[in-house]
């Protein structure tokens, strides 16, 4: 009876014993998600932090729309629970985003403490640069920097009656620099106003306006003929337009009306010309020309020169005595002899008779 006494104690203390002794409880997780707190538009940025207690767990972020939370990026712990996860929601759009951190963990899903992110409009700034003046036809560009926009659409916007217009659009370098030709306008004298918008995190920014004047170039056109050729005979007109080279370049004719557009050409890349002289080519007589050239959206004009027409007959009088000592005065047009020299007058009779 003893003995069954004192083993009863023995099992009683013994129950004691491991009623006294627990296990340790598993500590709770815990979610500590961080941000950078502001960034410019369009600039990337991330939370990161730790998931105590949750090794290898899937994770996300969740954004605070009016509808409640949303979920964006999921990405997963790593062996010690830390996680680096993009925040991605309004990158291109000015304010703040308020987020946090779910992990799923042995317990359930737990948050973090919710953040909030700013995007800031980014600060750029448009400089601008062009030539100032430029004659008309001639290439030309504006320059500068979109400091803060690399990599970005960028445009010249021309003034005109209706107010701004877009022309030429370029995208800025890796440091925001850019070139952009100037082609409103080029073959017109006159002043254009400019100015270059770049395209950076949702909104247009715009430079300095600048203006590039247009001036006529400064064109000298000089002409030469032969002066006198046969009836029938195949004759020129050479020269150089100087400063017009690739123009449109023309023979005039003086008739009773007026000066008369005749034989068209262009200019070579120097500006030089050659253009056949075929008005009153079967006519004996003396015409006047002169060369035209367009440059700058204005016509200039060459010296006026003149092409004599002579007979092909043998017979020649240099003047009026010659021909009136040969007993031929007066002479008509067409006969042998006649010349314009000896028509001062011009109504084809030569030296009449006195």
């Amino acid at each position: 009876m003893s003995k069954l006494r004192r083993m009863t104690a023995l099992l009683v203390t013994l129950l004691l014993s491991v009623s006294a002794w627990t296990l340790p409880a598993r500590a709770a997780t815990t979610v500590y998600a961080y941000s950078a707190g502001t960034k410019t538009v369009g600039q990337t940025t991330y939370t990161w932090g730790t998931a105590t207690e949750a090794p290898q767990a899937e994770i996300w972020t969740e954004v605070l729309l009016p509808t409640g939370w949303s979920r964006s990026q999921v990405r997963q712990t790593d062996g010690s629970g830390n996680f680096v996860i993009p925040l991605t929601y309004g990158t291109n759009t000015e304010g703040v985003t308020t987020y946090r951190v779910g992990v799923r963990a042995t317990e359930g899903v737990v948050y973090s403490a919710p953040f909030d992110l700013l995007r800031t409009a980014p600060s750029v700034t448009v400089t601008a640069y062009s030539a100032g003046t430029k004659p008309v036809g001639q290439a030309t560009n504006t320059w500068g920097t979109a400091k803060g926009a690399p990599n970005a659409p960028a445009w010249t916007e021309v003034l005109i009656g209706s107010g701004w217009s877009k022309s030429q659009e370029r995208t800025t370098d890796g440091s925001g620099s850019f070139v952009i030709p100037l082609t409103y306008g080029t073959t017109i004298v006159g002043t254009t106003t400019y100015r270059v918008g770049v395209r950076a995190a949702g909104r247009t920014y715009y430079s300095n306006t600048f203006s590039v004047t247009r001036t006529a170039p400064s064109v000298t056109v000089t002409a030469y003929s032969a002066g006198t050729k046969p009836v029938g005979q195949v004759t020129n007109t050479w020269g150089t337009a100087k400063g017009a080279p690739n123009a449109p370049v023309w023979t005039e004719v003086l008739v009773a009306t007026g000066w008369s557009k005749s034989q068209q050409r262009t200019t070579d890349g120097s500006g030089n010309f050659i253009i056949p002289l075929t008005y009153g080519v079967n006519t004996v007589g003396t015409t006047t020309y002169r060369v035209g050239v367009r440059a700058g959206g204005r016509n200039v004009y060459s010296n006026n020169f003149r092409m004599t027409r002579t007979s092909t007959s043998e017979v020649y009088y240099p003047n009026c005595d010659a021909v009136r000592a040969a007993g031929k005065a007066p002479l008509y047009r067409g006969q042998p002899g006649y010349g314009p020299h000896l028509d001062r007058d011009g109504d084809g009779v030569a030296c009449e008779t006195r």
